[in-house]
């Protein structure tokens, strides 16, 4: 596959010298950004960020897994960080469909692959990176095992606002308006918005703190509320993978008590049909489990880790 180098903001991303950031295209010609770190012998671990994350959030995070042994890969998602935008305004998260999630994903693991970087293969998939990650453990023998934080299994919204969410997707398809953005939403990133009193994200103020000067210091990374067609697509995503059997690939799971933006009880309906599927609950944590409060972001390290050697 043809690459080319792409840029890679260091300065905000605190993260491990040793970077190779590259562009990529998928096969339907859209740009997207990949990130790798490949002097790890004991594996790759993919690192499969949320909605409106973007690499350089995971800069710290990595440093764990590079210290542990292991290389490690981050995406740029279609439709956020610095990969394409397929919608007119930039703070609209879009998709036309899920599946072009593992085209994305395909497209990586193409270079992986060529690049020879160790394996086994792992993955990480945080809140949307979830659902991609488990719709990934279905449909390729790549993975050996996976781990899951807040993960999208089901998405947050009041009982009487998620049959109007399925009727505007069906409707704004039908009238070719599925990239406007959905009712209740901003064009402004969440993180830049929020104050941290009342945030959903993370109890830990530095975090947050440098999550927002992320943002701050490069806006093109941002991105705001998701399209219309980006929730109805979402949610039939969420929907078809509930109807699944488990994958085979054992899994540890992970949520904060305080989780606010995916479905705790559709995190824990996944796991209880998982027979080599583990789960754990962070007391006072919330949806960020790897930004958190150094006492949880630290355990969840070291049980990732642990969980990684154990299934090499």
């Amino acid at each position: 596959m043809t690459t080319s180098p792409a840029p890679f903001y260091k300065d905000i991303a605190t993260a491990p010298e040793g970077v190779e950031c590259l562009w990529l295209h998928t096969k339907d010609g859209t740009r997207i950004r990949l990130a790798i770190w490949g002097a790890g012998k004991k594996g790759t671990i993919f690192l499969m960020p949320g909605r409106t994350e973007y690499i350089e959030k995971y800069g710290k995070s990595v440093h764990n897994y590079i210290d542990a042994g292991y290389s490690v890969v981050v995406i740029d998602w279609r439709g956020q960080g610095l990969a394409d935008r397929d919608t007119p305004l930039h703070g609209v998260g879009h998709v036309d469909n899920f599946v072009q999630f593992q085209d994305d994903l395909d497209t990586a693991l193409e270079v992986i692959n060529e690049r020879a970087l160790p394996q086994p293969m792992f993955l990480i998939g945080h809140s949307m990176g979830g659902a991609i990650g488990l719709r990934a453990l279905h449909r390729l023998d790549v993975f050996k095992a996976a781990v899951f934080s807040g993960p999208m299994w089901g998405i947050t919204m009041k009982p009487a606002l998620r049959p109007i969410a399925w009727a505007l997707g069906i409707g704004s398809e039908a009238i070719g308006k599925s990239k406007w953005l959905a009712p209740g939403y901003s064009e402004e990133s969440y993180t830049t918005s929020a104050e941290f009193k009342d945030n959903l994200l993370t109890g830990d103020p530095e975090m947050f703190t440098f999550l927002k000067d992320q943002l701050a210091a490069y806006p093109a990374l941002s991105l705001g509320g998701p399209s219309v067609g980006w929730g109805y697509e979402g949610l039939r995503e969420c929907k078809k993978l509930a109807a699944l059997p488990a994958p085979k690939q054992p899994s540890l799971t992970v949520y904060g008590e305080k989780e606010g933006i995916v479905v705790i009880d559709a995190i824990i309906d996944q796991v209880a049909k998982w027979p080599n599927g583990s789960l754990k609950m962070y007391e006072n944590g919330n949806h960020e489990t790897m930004m958190e409060v150094a006492a949880i972001r630290e355990d969840f390290f070291a049980h990732s880790i642990a969980f990684f050697d154990a299934n090499s």
